[in-house]
């Protein structure tokens, strides 16, 4: 792991006042900064993120430096943390963070919400122990994928965004209680989502959202699904017709059905095909390019909502159909 000083977490903009975390006008001029650092380790984790002994932390002063980076940019320094397990960094003008917020693998709870920011970095994955993160009301228009190593996590807030899709990823978050989506400018819910087995409150208000994935049917502890002013769609159109799969679709299909090792010699293109598969919402089988859709209403608080199921096969047509192929 890079030796590099961790000086800040968070940039701010200069067009903010800067005030430290009690409210009172922060000085621009000097400030403690501190470095954390860890052990170097040559091999990365199984799961893709460089390993991190929460251990071997430690902060040292680093001295006296200017708390400002240029004409523009203010630096939020480690220094004005009073806390490394509770971090709240509410209308602070944040316009940026630094890759250096993984040196807070301690951290529990993280509220960063009514700033300027537009992008979460990848290092986000390194907090496992969070089960609170705040980001609501911010400029986000996507999430990166190493949010799947946030496995504690019970209360994800990212309301008031401008988030135009949800990573698949959303679904290594098995501990998640609650999920807000609301005022966003969401298309689609990845069927994923089913697999967060414990969601109690999911809401998706004001979001372009015209149907749900079926998968959503597999959550048995959902009870508030909040889907204020989304233009949700009446009734399912659908044509009994659909293009059948290629060749190498089908092969592909059975190298993933039967988890048939990949030779490494396969090229890369290929292996980038297989990871691309999709899972049937009824038989659970793969599909890559071709698949087809079909859709029901169900009732749920008092209000009737499209759920949406992709399927590999058209393994039925009407209603009747599907309700025949579950006996």
């Amino acid at each position: 792991m890079a030796g590099a000083a961790a000086t800040a977490i968070a940039t701010a903009s200069s067009t903010f006042p800067r005030l430290d975390f009690r409210g009172h006008p922060a000085s621009s001029k000097r400030a403690l900064t501190y470095e954390l650092r860890g052990n170097d380790r040559e091999q990365d984790d199984e799961d893709g993120m460089e390993p991190w002994d929460e251990g071997t932390q430690r902060l040292e002063c680093a001295g006296e430096v200017d708390s400002i980076l240029d004409e523009e940019l203010n630096p939020i320094p480690f220094s004005e943390l009073p806390s490394l397990t509770n971090i709240g960094m509410c209308s602070q003008g944040i316009v940026k963070l630094s890759s250096n917020i993984r040196f807070l693998a301690s951290a529990t709870c993280v509220q960063i919400c009514c700033n300027e920011l537009s992008k979460i970095p990848a290092e986000i994955g390194y907090l496992r122990n969070l089960t609170l993160l705040d980001l609501s009301k911010n400029n986000l228009t996507s999430l990166p994928e190493t949010i799947i190593h946030l496995t504690k996590l019970v209360n994800l807030k990212l309301s008031s965004n401008q988030l135009e899709s949800i990573p698949a990823a959303i679904g290594g978050l098995t501990k998640l209680a609650v999920l807000s989506l609301d005022h966003n400018q969401l298309k689609a819910i990845p069927p994923q989502i089913g697999l967060i087995k414990d969601l109690v409150s999911l809401d998706l208000s004001d979001n372009p959202i015209k149907v749900l994935p079926a998968e959503l049917g597999k959550l048995q502890f959902l009870r508030r699904l909040t889907l204020d002013r989304c233009p949700l769609v009446e009734d399912f159109k659908h044509s009994p017709l659909h293009s059948p799969p290629t060749l190498l679709e089908l092969a592909a299909r059975v190298l993933v059905r039967h988890d048939v090792t990949v030779p490494p010699t396969l090229p890369p293109h290929l292996k980038d095909y297989l990871k691309g598969a999709g899972t049937c919402t009824f038989c659970d089988g793969p599909y890559f390019e071709s698949w087809v859709t079909r859709g029901k209403m169900v009732e749920k608080n008092e209000m009737l909502i499209p759920l949406e199921y992709t399927l590999c096969v058209p393994h039925w047509n009407t209603e009747m159909e599907r309700v025949k192929l579950m006996f």
